[in-house]
């Protein structure tokens, strides 16, 4: 995944945003090796076309186990149109990817 400019960030006013920065990447490797390592097929399967879409900067949306009503079709759509919006300032070509060019996982009952 790719990496956020630490010197944008980092803002020694910020608590909040460098106690989020401030992580045990060591651990969370060895955490992220044993649960990829208990993946079943369709958690594998989805789990690759995430990181696939991640790494190609395609901006694709995924539902995992997305149940719902209107919530369900109106958030992508709005999502999509808000995400170009707001990136088209930083990314030049934002406006012609999905979501503009960000990889969005949804989780849980909509």
């Amino acid at each position: 995944m790719p990496l956020p400019n630490s010197s944008l960030i980092r803002d020694p006013g910020n608590r909040l945003v460098n106690e989020e920065l401030d992580y045990d990447r060591d651990q969370l490797n060895k955490l992220h090796e044993i649960l990829f390592a208990a993946l079943n097929a369709c958690q594998k399967s989805a789990y690759e076309a995430i990181m696939h879409s991640v790494e190609n900067e395609e901006g694709c949306l995924f539902f995992i186990n997305g149940h719902g009503g209107i919530v369900a079709l109106l958030l992508p759509n709005a999502l999509d149109r808000i995400l170009r919006d707001i990136l088209i300032t930083r990314y030049e070509n934002s406006s012609i990817k999905p979501f503009g060019g960000l990889t969005i996982v949804c989780g849980g009952d909509f």
